[in-house]
């Protein structure tokens, strides 16, 4: 091909068209460059296009234009710039040839015409709304026509109303492309004052609370958007605009108004920006807010946005230890049964038996009361007596609920009792109480459930030959057994029968997750036996794998622990 040099184009069109056409190149004039076999096509912005024609061959080098100059003859100026355009464009493309494929992308952009590349851009977003809307923001800040119903329209776009996202890669999808878009619009947010930021932060936040109940975010992808939208709103309430009253004034009317479970903390998170005289200025105005608050009318709206408004409230009045103001709070949101006899403590704890009466009694004569109300007007009444030091009355409720229960837990409460530590009169009457209950008596729920009792009992005041003793006389819950055979390890010849006891019974019921528990606790006996009793765990072993030889399970896992004795069968 014909060199295209500088002279070559100086001789075609003369210094001054030559000087016009290369200062139009540097402009930036040339558009729709286009090159098809010998003819090269391109546009020149001269107050308007002028079509020039380009013509390279190895011999000849030749143009016209639409211009009056040219008059689709002479080679002009525009042809001048027009072949600058061209002979660059080819020399970015010999350039391109040495470039490595990582680079070769931005390297082939580089060449491109800023029409070619206004070209793909709006072919690439014109399908995709939210890009779209994106690029056309930034146009909108570039022309000075941003407004925030430009910024709520983007929002809107990324996060609309009458779609629902279910399925995993849809959920992924939709929280990448809001995330994106909510990090794009951060720098747009600080060409607004801080009123209008704030309000457009809060407002993305609305919008999510809106849409997320048509998401299935159960995998918790939301929790790196709320980040970013929560770092969005405590920087733009932290500007200059605002005093600290005028902060902790915005954070109080958030707050109040409910829904804010994707907010950062508030106040703590905001703690920062509010400064001492913010978060005092906070707490001031949320209790007046609270205090004009009627109580709640049902305990759902207590347990809800009262007690979110009220937590703030309650960290601070127990930071000063403020008992009254707790107590003040509390009250203000007891509206059911359970509410009344909390009070009731709290009074108890800060030393007002009055009260505590009164609120157990409100307690008493509440209609609707859950199952387990009896149990809990119990509780209260041994924190009244305790109050009291009524010592005697705790003592005989608390041996009637050991009776009625039969529970090793029931039999601590009483143990644990002021005074009552190291009294070794209630291990013996425990005692004599649960042998009583099963002597003569045949087996059912009741004697089976004191006989676990006597045991654990006997375990837990430190008397394990006692416990043993009790599993060779009579039927025990399996898992009591292999408590009281661990617990005498100094007992093998008396605790093999015992692993053995249990190992039947759980590999009775059939279930194979457990064969490898059976085979290494029996892995663990045979070394607690040691070779003085090796003898007595083979006869034992043997009764067990000929009664459950066809548990394939169990066998595989007794090859794997114990494959000795599996061989010898």
């Amino acid at each position: 091909m014909k060199d295209i040099s500088d002279e070559l184009l100086q001789r075609l069109a003369g210094s001054d068209a030559f000087a016009r056409g290369l200062a139009s190149f540097h402009a930036g004039q040339v558009t729709a460059l286009k090159h098809k076999g010998n003819t090269i096509t391109a546009e020149v912005m001269d107050g308007e296009p002028m079509r020039v024609t380009l013509k390279h061959t190895s011999r000849i080098f030749e143009g016209s234009c639409t211009c009056p100059a040219s008059d689709g003859i002479d080679f002009c100026g525009h042809c001048v710039a027009a072949a600058l355009a061209y002979r660059d464009t080819q020399g970015k493309e010999q350039e391109l040839k040495g470039v490595k494929a990582k680079d070769r992308l931005p390297a082939y952009l580089m060449t491109l015409d800023k029409q070619q590349l206004v070209d793909a851009v709006l072919e690439l977003i014109s399908h995709d709304k939210i890009r779209h809307k994106e690029w056309q923001l930034r146009a909108d800040q570039a022309a000075g026509k941003l407004s925030d119903k430009n910024i709520k329209q983007q929002i809107n776009a990324v996060m609309p109303l009458n779609r629902a996202y279910h399925r995993a890669r849809e959920v992924r999808e939709f929280f990448a492309k809001v995330e994106a878009a909510c990090t794009g619009l951060a720098p747009l947010l600080e060409k607004f004052d801080q009123a209008t930021a704030l309000a457009l932060v809060d407002y993305a936040f609305e919008r999510l609370s809106t849409v997320m109940g048509r998401i299935d975010d159960s995998g918790g992808l939301r929790y790196p958007l709320l980040g970013i939208l929560g770092n969005l709103h405590i920087h733009h309430l932290g500007r200059s605009e605002l005093s600290p009253e005028a902060r902790a004034k915005h954070l109080v009317a958030l707050h109040a108004k409910g829904g804010t479970d994707f907010y950062p903390a508030i106040p703590e998170d905001y703690q920062q920006v509010l400064g001492e005289e913010g978060m005092a200025s906070f707490l001031t105005q949320l209790r007046a807010h609270w205090d004009a608050l009627p109580p709640p009318a049902h305990s759902w709206h207590a347990g809800g946005r009262y007690l979110s408004l009220a937590m703030p409230l309650l960290e601070d009045a127990k930071a000063r230890g403020d008992r009254p103001a707790i107590i003040a709070i509390r009250a203000k949101m007891a509206v059911e049964f359970r509410d009344y006899l909390q009070m009731s403590a709290l009074c108890l704890d800060s030393g007002d038996l009055d009260q505590a009466l009164q609120w157990r009694k409100r307690a008493e004569q509440t209609k609707t009361r859950p199952w387990y109300a009896d149990q809990e007007l119990e509780e209260n009444q041994l924190l009244i007596w305790q109050h009291q030091g009524l010592h005697q009355k705790i003592l005989t409720l608390l041996w009637q609920r050991f009776r009625e229960q039969l529970s090793l837990k029931a039999w601590k409460a009483i143990a644990q009792l002021p005074g009552e530590e190291n009294n070794p009169d209630n291990y013996t009457k425990a005692v004599e109480f649960l042998q009583q209950t099963v002597a003569g008596q045949p087996l059912n729920n009741r004697t089976l459930l004191a006989l676990s009792t006597l045991a654990h009992l006997h375990l837990h005041c430190q008397y394990p030959l006692r416990a043993l003793e009790l599993a060779e006389q009579t039927k025990l819950d399996p898992n009591v057994l292999l408590t009281i055979a661990r617990a005498n390890p100094d007992q093998p010849a008396r605790t093999i029968p015992l692993y053995f006891r249990w190992a039947q019974a759980v590999a009775g019921d059939g279930d194979a997750r457990f064969y490898r528990e059976v085979a290494s606790v029996l892995h663990q006996a045979r070394a607690a036996a040691g070779t003085a009793h090796a003898d007595q765990f083979t006869s034992e072993f043997s009764a067990l794998y000929t009664k459950h030889r066809r548990k394939y399970g169990l066998m595989e896992a007794f090859a794997e622990t114990l494959p000795d004795l599996i061989h010898k069968k």
